[in-house]
């Protein structure tokens, strides 16, 4: 028979061997875990990069180019540094220089001079936009913002994801709006019924631009819209489908007041936003019936 003394230190031994080999396997684990991570950051960064080389080949004008880099680096944002990708590049500012980024604060002091200060956007301008972006998510792994943990996310989070992008884009189009409205010459114009292009442009160069700018952010938030409501309506009950039935055709008879004024696109522009602001937040109202708190949290109807 074994001694107690002998009996003990067995006992220790084979503790002492799980223990290494406990060790070991943990080991084994975190360094799996962290090649996943490393792969997952390469492939989104990848994603993210092909994009901007995408954009920059089309053919496509420099401020629709620049539209398109605006969304890439809010959902970019978004996604690795966990802001809200409805934030203004005021907003971005203020969280970055307090996170002492320079890099990001220089991007986005960039991006909110190009939008709204009336400066022409070159083709050389564009690219020192696109490379500022491209270098900035080269170099995310090292920028000092805590990544939130990636969570895979439910499909009924993708309705979340587009009611975020309809308020990004008429949020943008909200701001090129009160910029071009703060010069007491287009508000004046903004109140005739009829305004040519010329008119515009003598009295602001850059106004027939911001209000292509503005129609365009509106076209995107209603083609978001267009797809939360087919997805909406797909899975509605009958009384909702009917509400919402009801709400596009009221709908369509205020597109005649658009129309009227289509001699004075500052006002049609002002008109556009409106309307698509109330009917979205009528279909908010519809689309959260019979939800849980939490789902209608997510769809922004209630406090």
């Amino acid at each position: 028979m074994l001694s107690l003394f002998n009996y003990s230190a067995y006992i220790l031994i084979v503790f002492i061997i799980i223990s290494i080999l406990a060790a070991i396997i943990l080991t084994l684990i975190e360094s799996h875990f962290k090649k996943k991570l490393r792969s997952f950051e390469t492939r989104a960064e990848t994603v993210y990069i092909s994009e901007i080389y995408r954009i920059m080949k089309s053919n496509n004008a420099n401020e629709e180019k620049l539209d398109s880099i605006n969304l890439i680096a809010k959902k970019f944002f978004h996604e690795f540094f966990g802001l809200d990708s409805r934030l203004s590049y005021s907003e971005l500012i203020d969280e970055f220089n307090g996170k002492k980024e320079a890099s990001l604060v220089q991007f986005c002091e960039t991006m909110l001079v190009q939008y709204y200060s009336g400066e022409k956007l070159t083709d050389d301008k564009i690219k020192e936009i696109a490379k500022k972006l491209e270098e900035i998510i080269r170099e995310s792994k090292r920028i000092g913002i805590q990544k939130p943990k990636q969570e895979e996310k439910p499909a009924a989070l993708e309705a979340g994801d587009l009611i975020a992008e309809f308020f990004l884009y008429k949020k943008e189009a909200e701001i090129v709006l009160r910029t071009m409205l703060s010069d007491k010459n287009i508000e004046r114009l903004s109140k005739k019924e009829v305004i040519d292009a010329e008119e515009l442009s003598k009295v602001n160069p850059k106004a027939v631009s911001n209000i292509q700018k503005i129609s365009s952010f509106l076209k995107k938030a209603r083609e978001v819209f267009k797809e939360l409501f087919d997805k909406v309506y797909k899975n509605a009950t009958e009384e909702q489908k009917q509400k919402l039935k009801a709400m596009i055709s009221r709908w369509e008879e205020e597109q005649k007041e658009i129309l009227e004024w289509k001699k004075n696109p500052i006002k049609q522009q002002i008109i556009k936003l409106r309307i698509i602001g109330r009917y979205f937040k009528n279909f908010q109202s519809i689309a959260a019936e019979k939800m849980s708190v939490k789902s209608k949290k997510q769809w922004g109807t209630t406090a």
